[in-house]
Parts: C-alpha cells; structure tokens; sequence
C-alpha cells in the first residue's frame, strides 16, 4: 500500500513540474525583464526640458505600445523631491507634449502613469531634468493730472507674453525722492500721493517678481496750482471754468472718459449767443481723439454760423 502512494506522489510530482516548465514558456520578455511588474508599454524620446515660467512651449516625446495599441492619454509628471505634480504630458493623435507648471527652479521630475480603471497605459516612470527660467513682462504706465488739492494716481498694468495679467509680484514706484512699494493684483499696481507743489513729475515704476524678469518703466503726472477759476481761450474769446468743474474735465481725461464744459460767454454784437465748450475727448468721433476748446455763435445760419476751435492738452495746458 506504501510502495502505491509512494509512486502516486512522484507521478504527482512530475505532473505539476511540467506544468510549471510549460508557464514558465509562456511568460513575455516584458515579464520576465521587469519581475514583479508587468508593463504595456513604454515612454522614449524624454529628453531634458528648459523653458521659462507659464511658457505655452512644450517638448516633444514617443509611446510605444507593447501590443500596438494606442489611445489618447495623459501621464502626471512630479516633482521627485515633494512629490507635488508639475505638469503633464499628453499624448494625443500620435504625437506626446510635455508642458510645465511650476515655479523658476530646477527639477529632477517623473512622468508616471495615472491609476485608474481602463487607463491606456501601464509603464515604467521616467526621469528628467527641468529647468525654468524668469519669463518676460510687459508694462503700461498711465499719465495722470490733478491739482495741488489731490492726490496723483500712479497706475502699472502688468501683462505677460500673451498680453495676460500677471497676478504677482511687485512694484516699486519712485517720484519725488520717495519710494513706494505695491502689491500687484489681477495685473495692476496703483499708488496714490500728494504732491503739493504745481509742476510735472517723472516717476519710475520697477516691477520685481520670482517668476518675472524685473522690467522698468517711466511715466509723467501733471499737477495743477489749485485756483478758484481757470481761463480758456480761443480766437478772441475767453472763458472761465471754476474749480469744481475743472477738475471734473481733469477727471475724464484721467479715466479716458467724454466731457464737455459748456459756457455761455454773452452775445455777439449785442444779439447773437456765443457758446464755448472745453472738451475732453478719448476716442475719435467728430473730432480727433484728444482735448478742444471751441466756440459757437449762434447767428441763426447754423453750419454757417462762425465756429472757432484749438486743440489743446489739459495736462501741459497752464491755466
């Protein structure tokens, strides 16, 4: 009875040795290469990657699929120290692009395969370095004029390549021997001071970001003795604008908005009114873009009527 169960089990044996000699055949060089993990497929073409902060550049890379099969997908690339994503690599249509988003720095960075049901792809990560560089910046500085009685507006707009704001850093501005530190917010900066003493003011405006390139830029603000009326003059005709409409015209022109100053100056050879208008005007309409002092007698011949008209400019203007 022994000798039979003796000679079962060596059956037995053989049986399952062969079975596993015939597995062992079956296994694919992608198993049998990486061990434990079994992949379908594989990134090349991961070269190193040098770009600029929030560039819309990208580098080219390859998949190969083990079985030749190939779908769109996305694969995360993270930053190997924190392990924070960023940026991504797509591959679409045949083509894979890597594109970055991070701050200036330099990376050693992974692509890896995303996990979850039916994703493409299962492949062994690949490292690379990154390096990004400060990007360029684009600034706008305003012109502003006021009175001795208000303050200056100092106004940058920040703007990238693309002509986006850019949502940080800061600006330092300088005028007057003083300088002031702003926060940019949603692409602008803005200082308002007072300046006492009638006269034109240069003030400079120095962007700094870790992400940006510092850029410079210079700007004028006008400011205007504070007076209880101001003259205006065109052909032989003079008008007076008081105080607060004044600085209401001022206030257009600062906001690139439409004003008109309308004066009745008396009446032409004891009968006919004479008008004049001061006016402010931001875009072109049935004038030239820019500011006017104009005046109109009413004759009774309408167009005909005698019309006299200067350009002129409200922030080098001295009344």
């Amino acid at each position: 009875m022994n000798r039979k169960l003796i000679i079962l089990g060596l059956i037995l044996l053989v049986v399952f040795s062969i079975s596993a000699v015939s597995a062992s055949d079956n296994l694919t060089e992608s198993e049998v290469l990486s061990g434990a993990e079994v992949y379908n497929a594989e990134l090349t073409d991961v070269d190193d990657f040098t770009t600029h902060y929030s560039s819309d550049e990208s580098q080219y890379f390859d998949v190969v699929s083990y079985d030749s099969y190939y779908e769109d997908a996305r694969f995360d690339v993270v930053d190997n120290k924190t392990g924070k994503t960023i940026g991504a690599a797509r591959y679409i249509n045949g083509e894979g692009h890597i594109s970055m988003e991070c701050d200036v720095g330099n990376y050693k960075a992974t692509i890896k395969p995303l996990k979850y049901e039916d994703y493409p792809y299962d492949f062994k990560p690949v490292t690379f370095n990154v390096k990004i560089t400060k990007a360029p910046v684009k600034l706008i500085a305003n012109k502003w004029v006021s009175t001795t009685k208000q303050s200056v507006k100092m106004k940058v707009l920040v703007k990238d390549e693309y002509g986006c704001p850019v949502e940080e850093g800061t600006v330092k501005f300088t005028v007057n021997g003083k300088n002031y530190n702003v926060k940019v917010k949603n692409g602008v900066a803005t200082k308002y001071v007072k300046l006492t003493k009638a006269k034109t003011y240069t003030y400079k405006a120095t962007f700094s970001s870790k992400n940006y390139k510092t850029k410079a830029i210079s700007s004028k603000v006008y400011v205007k003795k504070a007076k209880k009326y101001y003259v205006f003059k065109v052909s032989k005709f003079k008008g007076k604008v008081y105080y607060s409409k004044y600085v209401k015209l001022l206030k257009a022109k600062n906001n690139k908005k439409f004003k008109e100053v309308s004066l009745k100056l008396g009446k032409y050879k004891g009968k006919y009114p004479i008008h004049m208008y001061i006016e402010t005007l931001p875009r072109d309409m049935q004038s030239l873009k820019g500011d006017y002092v104009r005046v109109w007698i009413n004759d009774g011949r309408g167009m005909d009527s005698p019309f006299y008209s200067k350009k002129i400019n409200l922030c080098t203007l001295n009344p």
